[in-house]
């Protein structure tokens, strides 16, 4: 599946485009992208292997909240970054989102516009009642990003905000 917004496309991974993209690979066997090894962030490597590839892999036919989405750049043809779901929508409808744009394509506005076309997809499922989001307290970049697209903060702790927006 993909989105689309004014300046990305917003591709959903199956199975073997995920196992590319752990690989360093282009996951695309029909679409030449930038692409580097260096795109995956350490903090997601283990979560990728251990956690959405497994999920994916399982999902195979309802993978679509479970796997990583690649925003890339139409002009550029370049990935910008990633967005992933954390599971399927509990019992009440609630989601949480994860996200991160490469260094270099920080503070453009990709990120505000992915999120805004990965709720809208989310809601028009029928399956999605809310969505949150958590953020490290001196993250305010993110904190921009998720009240661009509605987000209110609900709660906190001594690390992070926590945040959500409601379908409405």
């Amino acid at each position: 599946m993909i989105l689309e917004t004014n300046r990305l496309f917003i591709k959903a991974l199956k199975y073997d485009e995920l196992v590319k993209y752990s690989n360093g690979e282009n996951p695309f066997s029909d679409w030449s992208i930038g692409f580097s090894l260096n795109e995956i962030d350490e903090n997601l490597r283990p979560v990728l292997d251990n956690k959405i590839i497994p999920n994916v892999k399982l999902n195979k036919n309802n993978y679509l909240f479970f796997t990583i989405w690649l925003m890339v750049d139409k002009k550029f043809n370049l990935s910008v970054g990633s967005l992933s779901f954390k599971g399927k929508p509990d019992e009440n409808g609630m989601i949480e989102i994860g996200y991160g744009t490469h260094e270099e394509f920080q503070n453009k506005g990709y990120m505000t516009e992915a999120i805004e076309a990965m709720i809208r997809w989310a809601f028009s499922t029928g399956k999605v009642k809310r969505v949150i989001a958590e953020t490290a307290k001196d993250n305010t970049a993110s904190f921009r990003i998720l009240e661009k697209n509605g987000f209110v903060k609900y709660k906190e702790n001594d690390e992070f905000f926590y945040w959500k927006v409601d379908n409405k």
